[in-house]
């Protein structure tokens, strides 16, 4: 018996592709910047979710999702306290302004279906994103963000595969910052990726559209009921708007 059964979709005015099904699939997701803090602030922590296959020097700590058992402190910087963080050593990811860029005119269709009002659009979005290490010590916040750099540079290109980038290539390394002069407990060490990715959707008009037009001529002007001036014929013209 086949269970191919039509799909019940409801009536909005916004209908994302990944909720036709009830399914979630990162390549259809649109890359917001709540997917985007989520989407990385990920990667982090199921790196540091096992401990293992660390760098030489780098402390043996562990991500948990429960705060008690957790040995360091990943987040993003939405959750980010800078005056009470939760405990150290903490990692949090910060991202920078996206820029985007249409291959035509801003707001122009790359491709239309004029038979059913359909406008299909894209544009190409750049942007950054930086894992800040805080620590007690200079050389903890140092040598964790050593080992992150190392794991995402080298698995740059499963990432950028993974969660449907066309780039995501390190490009910065700020080795040590004093956070607070004033205190010898906050010290940040950062590494920053570049990531770009393209976006696609389409919009349909909800008004009629023209889709048949039949035009017949004739001899007898009795025939119809538009007639022209000389008498020596007539047009009819029979139009079907779309449902």
């Amino acid at each position: 018996m086949s269970t191919n059964l039509q799909l019940d979709v409801p009536e909005r005015e916004i209908l994302p592709k990944d909720k036709l099904a009830d399914k979630n699939l990162i390549c259809e997701l649109r890359k917001t910047c709540s997917v985007l803090y989520g989407l990385f602030t990920e990667v982090v922590r199921q790196y540091y979710l096992n401990g293992e296959g660390y760098l030489l020097g780098t402390p043996k700590v562990k991500w948990d999702d429960d705060p008690q058992k957790t040995g360091i402190w990943i987040d993003s910087e939405l959750n980010w306290n800078d005056e009470h963080p939760e405990f150290r050593p903490a990692i949090f990811v910060s991202l920078g302004d996206l820029q985007s860029s249409s291959p035509t005119n801003p707001n122009t269709p790359v491709q239309m279906n004029l038979r059913d009002a359909i406008y299909h659009y894209a544009r190409s979005v750049q942007g950054t994103v930086t894992f800040v290490h805080v620590a007690q010590r200079a050389g903890e916040a140092l040598a964790l963000c050593d080992n992150t750099a190392t794991y995402l540079t080298h698995f740059s290109a499963q990432i950028r595969d993974d969660f449907c980038f066309t780039t995501f290539a390190e490009i910065g390394r700020k080795p040590l910052i004093q956070a607070n002069p004033e205190s010898s407990e906050r010290y940040m060490s950062s590494v920053s990726y570049l990531y770009k990715f393209g976006e696609q959707w389409s919009s349909k008009l909800e008004s009629p559209i023209l889709k048949v037009l039949n035009v017949r001529a004739s001899a007898n002007p009795a025939d119809f009921g538009l007639h022209n001036n000389g008498g020596h014929g007539s047009i009819d013209t029979d139009i079907k708007p779309s449902l």
